[in-house]
């Protein structure tokens, strides 16, 4: 059953772990996918498992803390796929605390 086919997916994340696997979800089930994230050599492994299930994507780096970044993941989708129908955000920010964690285990 492909639910999306002839949609456009944004993923940010998309590099790693669940982001990736949502990104190969929407794949899965037709859309072309727009993989987000910071790291482009994760990105384009993402985009290469889309493709060598004959999926259709792009990998484009960028930071969702920038906003002029995240227009541009917008552009991209709309120039490359024609629209943008569906958007994940996935990414994620983890900051050290003020002071280090302790475990209350025994």
């Amino acid at each position: 059953m492909n639910r999306f086919t002839g949609k456009t997916a944004l993923v940010t994340g998309a590099g790693t772990g669940l982001g990736r696997a949502i990104a190969l979800a929407f794949a899965a089930e037709g859309a072309s996918v727009v993989a987000a994230g910071r790291t482009a050599a994760t990105l384009a492994e993402t985009v290469g498992l889309i493709e060598a299930a004959d999926g259709r994507a792009a990998a484009v780096p960028a930071a969702v803390t920038d906003s002029g970044q995240l227009r541009e993941l917008v552009h991209q989708a709309v120039t490359r796929f024609g629209g943008l129908d569906i958007a994940v955000n996935n990414a994620g920010i983890m900051r050290a605390p003020d002071r280090p964690w302790r475990s209350t285990a025994p």
